[in-house]
This record gives structure tokens, C-alpha cells and sequence, in this order.
């Protein structure tokens, strides 16, 4: 009989160890339980049935069910190692956790079902480790090697004794995984496309226990399009260095740009992308650098080279000489003389307006000839003319991209044939328009010409000049362009009449450009600085535009001595219905006779301007004076010409028919002002004003304003004023708001600026 039992035992062993547990690290599995059918023995006893059994960490956890048979008392549970006293596990618990055990250690369990009369059942006997929950340590990635169709992973296993294998898989294409023993440390993928597909590879430490630890690995497509070229900018010098400025290319994944030059730049210089700009310094002046610039990206693509040639010469090439300038229909020609500068490139030319676009003139070829231009006369309202001028700059540009100053040439169209200009460059020249030099160097110089001065020119050494022209038979007639140049040094003293740069000027010329700076002139009468006297002959427009002039200009004669700061008398001629004009010029000068007895006519801009005549866009600042005179005016002491636009802060002293604007005129005041005070030397004349000291018509004084005092000399009192114009305050004359109707395109006014008065935009004080 004690053989049969232990026959049921052992085999009730034997089938226990097919047990499994819920991890799948229980050696054994689930077990067959074989009861003992000898009736009336211990066979008959069902033994408990092992549900499962769950290692977790330091403990296991068995769960079984009870025998369902009558007088099922309670489980006995004992195991080894460690386990020498027995569990005792009352009917219905079916569960028991052992703690404090040994992970990695094996331990048998032996669980025995008891009946209230004593009699066990079968033991059942299971075996099962405690887990180690603890994930092993990530593996150490040591990087990738690509080819056109594989991936090659490297990495170092965890150092943790219980560490098995490696999960590999990767997306896309690799999903399902591939397992790596341990100690293997490489893996390489087949069947891939690295030239257009980003892979994320998965590489999984597993250990003993089923624990993991998971890393991510990016590996991008390999990239084997080159960035585009980078753009050079600019490219700028200074004593020993060359500055680089470039525009990156717009590729996302630029890197830097790679820099070398010659001579003497082989190492590369390396420049991170948005830096933008480079400067390679302790270089030769006098030597040529060729730089190249390659962009690469962060695949160490590289970009086509792009090559610079730079020399640190900045020294700039002289000007252009001219030597010609000739004025035709609708067209203007340039002549000129290279500079002697060995390096020159080529020569730029422009001109405004409508010129904007830059002419690359290539040494040698020395002319140019700019077509399509407009007549030089626009009428803009009534009889004023404005005359349309071309100013041409001319650039010279050598090799190493150093540039000249502009050299500024104006010209008009000529709408009489063609023109040519002589060239001014000295006072010689200056001296040689009034024609009969033996020099062979002025052969065709005469008074009929046209001039343009090429350079400012001081007349000292021609002291006293000697006016260009004397009388109505000995006139200047031709053109004369100062092209913004400045003569100084004028000194004239003298009886005699017709005094001036020129004495006499007669028909159709147009003087513009021109400043006379601080001259000192004196004279009989018929006085200016520019002109004794400006006849037109009837024939066309003669004009005087952008002429200013500064200094002293004095007449000594009575009665009609026509003295002014530009021109002494803006005369007559036999068409009145010819119309000419004096346009944005300027007077800053004391302008004064001298005679004890009665005397008349005296200006700022004229002494007495004829109906032929139109002054527009002037101004004068100074004094006027004459102690014995009258009709003396900040602009013209005389007019029978309108007055437009024009302003004048002079102070007036006359006996009599004095005015701000003008002593008496017969024409129209628009949109002028005057602030000089007026003073009545002698007399009990009335014709004293602020504005005017005469008009044949008050109608004819439209938006036009003064804000001088004024005074009798005799008396130190003020003087009733005439009402010819509307008088302000002197804060009101600030006011923009003070004049009605008048064009903001015309005048402004800034409080930095003519001391806070209104000035013409284009005449702004000088």
C-alpha cells in the first residue's frame, strides 16, 4: 500500500512541473493532479489545483483552488530555501504571497490540502523564481555607417551581469524587429534608400527577466544635393584689409562658408552661415586677391565656388576733363579727356531729370550724347518760364571699384541749331569772352558764344575787372552757364557806367548757375554784380536763373542811376509781348548810392524791371539805401513787371516811393512778403510802405503781406502806414496758417529755418 502512494506522489510531481507562470520565467508548467482511487485511503483526498503562480519582486504569489470535497479542512504550505515552517492557509483563501525572497534564486513550494479528520491530500509541488523588476542599463550608441542600400548600427552592450540580448527594429520598413545576442554590438540593415528616406531605429536592452530599455536613433537620408552659390553683396577696402559682404543661399541645412584667397590666403577660413560678411586683413595694397566662397551643408555638400577679384587701391581716379559741350535739338553732347590713371575701368554718366539709369562709357571713347531731351522752356503759369535744365554727373570708376567725384555738367537743349560751349576753366578763360586774345588757345571767343565754367575762379588778379561788354552797342550776346561754379574777387571802382561782371547784355542770353561771392563794386550808374544792364531784343526769352550774389555794389550818379544787386536795369525792348524771366536768384548785399542830390532806382535783385521782364521765386536780404533817392525796393526799386513768389528781409531808406517789395510798381504782387523796416530819410512823402511804396492799382496786390516798421529819420517817429498789402506781426508772419491760398509745394516754413519765415523750397536760403 505505501508503495502505491508513493507511486501517485512521484507522479503527482511529475505532472505539477508543467505549470506556468503568468511571466514565463516559472521553470515548470502547469501540472496534471492525479487523485488516489483506492477507496477508503488517502488517494481518494483531492489535492488543491495550482491556478497560477506570479514571481514579482523578492516574493511569489501562488493561487490555486480548493478541493471541493466534504470536510476540506485547510492548505498547508511549506518551500525551500528558507522556508523550514510551515504556512497554514484556512479553507476559501486559495492565496498566499511569500516575501522577503531572493531574486534570481529558485524556490519549490509543496502545498498539501487537509481535511478536518487529519488525512492530507496529495502535495503538489511547484518551483518558481522571485522576478527582477530593475530594466538593465541603455545601450551605449556608437554610431552609423550608411551606404547607397544598408544602415550599419553600433553601440556597446549594458555592463549588467543579467543583460541577454538586443531588439532592433526601425520605421519604415523594419516594424516587426530582429533580435541580437548579447556581446554582438552591431547590426546592419539591408534593403534601404538613404538618399530620400529618414529611418528611426529602435534599439532595445533586454535582460534575464524580460525587463527593456528602449533608445531612438535618427538616422537621415543622406543628403547629396550641393547649396546654391552665395551672392556676393559688396566688396570693400580699407589700409591692408578687403571686407567681404555676400548673401547666404537660402538651402535650410547650410552649414558655413568656406574662404580662401591668393596670394597668400591657402588656409581655409571657415564662416558660420548668417554671419553674412568676412575681412581678410595684413594684406598688400597694390596687389590683386582673388577670393572664393563655397557654401557647404551639414552633409558637407558643396556649393559651385564663387571668385572675387579685389585690390585694396583706394586711391580714386582723377576726373574727367571737358572739352567739349554742344547743345542741340533735343540733344546734348559731352566731350571730355580720360583721366592720365592707368587703372581707370570705364566712366558712369547720368543726368536729371529723366536720366536716371547709369551710362558705362569704356575708356577711350570720350564723348556721349544723351537724345530725347525736351525743349529747355516750360511756361508753368502766365508768363513764367522755367528753364529745363539737364545736369549730367560724371563718375570715373578704376579697376578696384574706386570712384571719383561727380563731376557736375548742366546743359539745356538748344532749339536754334547746335551750340557749342567754350569751356571756362581759369580767369584767363573768364577773361578771354570778351573776345580779341592773340592767344591762339581762344581762336573764335567772342561776345556772341556760349561759356560754361568748369571751375570756381577768382578774379583778384584781375583787379579792377574790366566789365564784358560796355554799351547797347557793345553787349555780350551769347550764353553763359556757371554750372553751379562761384566767382569771387570781383572788384570794380570806378565813374563810369555799365558796371558789372558784364556791362551790357542784349538778347536772347540765358546767364544762369552763377554765384558772385563778396564782391565789392562801385560805379557811376547802370551798377550790378552780374550786369550793368539786360536788354532783350524782341527776338525770344532771355532769362537769368540760379544766380546769387553776395558783397557790396555802390553808384555814384544822380537822377536815374538803375543800381542793383544782380542787374542795375532788366530794360526794354521793341516786342513787348515778349516775355523773359528772373528765376530762383538771390541777393545777400548792401546796395547803395552815394549822391547828395536826387537819385532814383535802386533794387535788391534790379533797380527797375520792365513790363518785358517777370521776377519770380527771388529773394534779397541786406540793405537798400539811397539818403537823396527814391523808388528804391527790397526786390526792384522800380517795376513795371509782375513780382511772384518772392520774399525780401532788406531795410529800405528813401525820401520817397520806398516798399519792402517795391518803391512803385504797375503790375502784380502774388504771394510775397516782405520783414525789412522802411525808413523815410527826408521828406513828408507818403509813398512809404511795408509791402509796396506805389501800385497804380491796389486790386493788382493779391495774398501778399509785411511786418517791417516804419520810420521818418527826421522825426525817430513811426510813419502811417499805407495799407498796400496786409500787415501781420511778425509771430503771425511765422504762421503757416497766415497765408491764404498760397502753394505748400512752393514755400514752407520750419522754425530752424530763415529764422523761423516762410522760404522757397527751391531757392532755400543760402
Amino acid at each position: 500500500m505505501k508503495a502505491k502512494y508513493l507511486a501517485l506522489y512521484l507522479c503527482s510531481l511529475a505532472a505539477i512541473s508543467s505549470l506556468s507562470t503568468s511571466c514565463g520565467y516559472v521553470h515548470e508548467t502547469n501540472p496534471i493532479i492525479l487523485a488516489d482511487t483506492t477507496p477508503g485511503g488517502p488517494g481518494t483526498l483531492s489535492p488543491v489545483h495550482v491556478d497560477s503562480i506570479t514571481p514579482d519582486d523578492t516574493q511569489i504569489i501562488i493561487n490555486w483552488t480548493d478541493p471541493a470535497d466534504a470536510g476540506f479542512d485547510h492548505v498547508k504550505i511549506s518551500w525551500v530555501p528558507d522556508g523550514t515552517s510551515v504556512q497554514t492557509v484556512p479553507k476559501g483563501t486559495e492565496t498566499f504571497i511569500a516575501s522577503a525572497l531572493t531574486n534570481g534564486t529558485d524556490y519549490t513550494f509543496t502545498l498539501t490540502g487537509v481535511y478536518d479528520s487529519g488525512n492530507e491530500a496529495a502535495p503538489v509541488a511547484v518551483t518558481a523564481r522571485p522576478r527582477d523588476l530593475v530594466p538593465p542599463l541603455a545601450l551605449d550608441f556608437r554610431g552609423t555607417v550608411s551606404s547607397p542600400d544598408q544602415i550599419t548600427i553600433n553601440w556597446t552592450d549594458p555592463p549588467t551581469g543579467d543583460f541577454d540580448h538586443v531588439i532592433i527594429s526601425w520605421e519604415p520598413g523594419g516594424e516587426t524587429g530582429v533580435t541580437v545576442a548579447g556581446g554582438q554590438e552591431t547590426y546592419t540593415a539591408d534593403g534601404m534608400s538613404i538618399y530620400d528616406t529618414d529611418y528611426t531605429f529602435t534599439l532595445t536592452a533586454v535582460d534575464d527577466d524580460g525587463n527593456e530599455t528602449a533608445i531612438s536613433i535618427l538616422v537621415p537620408h543622406i543628403d547629396i544635393v550641393s547649396p546654391s552659390e552665395i551672392m556676393i553683396d559688396s566688396v570693400a577696402t580699407s589700409d591692408g584689409s578687403i571686407i567681404l559682404n555676400w548673401t547666404d543661399p537660402a538651402d535650410a541645412d547650410l552649414d558655413h562658408i568656406k574662404i580662401t584667397w591668393s596670394p597668400d590666403g591657402a588656409t581655409e577660413r571657415i564662416v558660420a552661415a548668417g554671419v553674412r560678411t568676412f575681412s581678410a586683413t595684413g594684406l598688400n595694397n597694390i596687389i590683386n586677391y582673388t577670393f572664393t566662397l563655397i557654401a557647404v551643408d551639414e552633409a558637407g555638400n558643396e556649393s559651385a565656388p564663387v571668385t572675387v577679384t579685389q585690390r585694396i587701391d583706394e586711391t580714386p581716379p582723377g576726373p574727367v576733363e571737358i572739352t567739349g559741350i554742344i547743345e542741340d535739338n533735343q540733344q546734348i553732347t559731352l566731350n571730355w579727356d580720360d583721366p592720365s590713371d592707368p587703372d581707370l575701368d570705364h566712366i558712369e554718366i547720368s543726368w536729371t531729370p529723366d536720366g536716371a539709369a547709369v551710362n558705362s562709357i569704356d575708356p577711350g571713347v570720350r564723348t556721349f550724347t544723351a537724345t530725347g531731351l525736351v525743349n529747355p522752356y516750360v511756361q508753368t503759369n502766365g508768363n513764367i518760364y522755367i528753364i529745363t535744365e539737364y545736369a549730367f554727373s560724371i563718375i570715373c570708376v578704376d579697376t578696384a571699384g574706386n570712384r571719383s567725384s561727380a563731376l557736375v555738367v548742366k546743359a539745356i537743349p538748344s532749339v536754334v541749331g547746335s551750340i557749342e560751349n567754350f569751356l571756362i576753366y581759369t580767369a584767363d578763360d573768364l577773361n578771354a569772352v570778351r573776345g580779341g586774345s592773340a592767344d591762339p588757345k581762344y581762336n573764335g571767343w567772342d561776345k556772341t558764344k556760349s561759356y560754361s565754367m568748369m571751375a570756381d575762379i577768382d578774379l583778384s588778379g584781375y583787379s579792377p575787372w574790366i566789365p564784358i561788354g560796355a554799351s547797347d552797342t557793345d553787349f555780350f550776346s551769347g550764353n553763359f552757364n556757371g554750372n553751379g561754379h562761384t566767382i569771387s574777387g570781383l572788384r570794380i571802382n570806378t565813374a563810369a557806367n555799365y558796371q558789372g561782371l558784364f556791362g551790357f547784355i542784349k538778347g536772347t542770353s540765358v546767364i544762369r548757375n552763377l554765384t558772385i561771392s563778396n564782391c565789392a563794386i562801385t560805379g557811376g550808374a547802370y551798377i550790378g554784380a552780374l550786369a550793368g544792364q539786360f536788354n532783350q531784343d524782341g527776338t525770344g526769352k532771355a532769362m537769368l536763373s540760379n544766380c546769387h550774389v553776395s558783397g557790396t555794389i555802390i553808384s555814384t550818379s544822380s537822377v536815374a542811376v538803375f543800381t542793383g544787386g544782380l542787374v542795375g536795369w532788366l530794360g526794354p525792348n521793341t516786342t513787348p509781348t515778349t516775355h523773359s524771366n528772373v528765376v530762383k536768384c538771390s541777393v545777400k548785399a548792401s546796395v547803395s548810392n552815394t549822391s547828395a542830390t536826387l537819385a532814383y532806382y535802386l533794387g535788391g535783385i534790379t533797380g527797375r524791371a520792365e513790363i518785358q521782364w517777370s521776377v519770380f521765386y527771388c529773394y534779397v536780404e541786406g540793405d537798400i539805401s539811397a539818403t537823396r533817392g527814391y523808388y528804391v525796393g527790397g526786390i526792384a526799386g522800380s517795376s513795371n513787371s509782375p513780382f511772384e513768389n518772392c520774399y525780401s528781409k532788406a531795410n529800405i531808406k528813401s525820401i520817397a516811393n520806398g516798399g519792402g517789395i517795391t518803391g512803385g510798381t504797375t503790375n502784380y504782387t502774388r504771394y510775397c512778403y516782405a520783414t525789412g523796416d522802411i525808413t523815410r530819410t527826408s521828406g513828408t512823402s507818403a509813398n512809404i510802405g511795408g509791402l509796396l511804396g506805389s501800385v497804380n492799382n491796389s486790386d493788382r496786390i493779391i495774398a501778399s503781406y509785411y511786418s517791417g516798421t516804419l520810420l521818418d529819420a527826421a522825426t525817430g517817429l513811426g510813419l502811417t502806414d499805407n495799407a498796400l498789402g496786409t500787415r501781420k506781426t511778425p509771430a503771425e508772419m511765422k504762421e503757416w496758417t497766415t497765408y491764404s491760398g498760397w502753394d505748400p509745394a512752393i514755400w514752407a516754413v520750419d522754425p530752424d529755418v530763415n529764422n523761423g519765415f516762410p522760404y522757397l523750397i527751391n531757392n532755400p536760403p543760402r
